[in-house]
């Protein structure tokens, strides 16, 4: 059985805050990882996709598969490299729907 994500929500969100690049994502996987030099690596959708479906499928048959750390740590991958102009722009999109 895989290993289960030992996560502190204010300890994150203080990284987040600081800088996202030091979020530690050991069980991400390693296309990903490979990206860690070269945010812009991660334009790529094909890439994306290939690691974020696998994640999809996993929670979507169980949600608890939200807390396998393989799972937990891709979507923090890349969530952390997501600039944050793209986040506001989603948020204020949103909210006048």
């Amino acid at each position: 059985m895989e290993a289960r994500v030992d996560f502190d929500i204010n300890e994150a969100i203080k990284l987040f805050d600081s800088d996202p690049s030091t979020i530690p994502t050991p069980e991400a996987p390693q296309a990903l990882q490979e990206c860690e030099e070269d945010p812009e690596a991660l334009s790529s959708l094909s890439l994306i996709n290939s690691e974020l479906n696998p994640v999809v499928d996993a929670v979507a048959e169980n949600p608890d598969a939200i807390t396998r750390s393989s799972v937990f740590d891709t979507l923090q991958f890349l969530l952390k490299y997501v600039p944050p102009r793209h986040i506001f722009i989603h948020k204020v999109s949103r909210a006048n729907n």
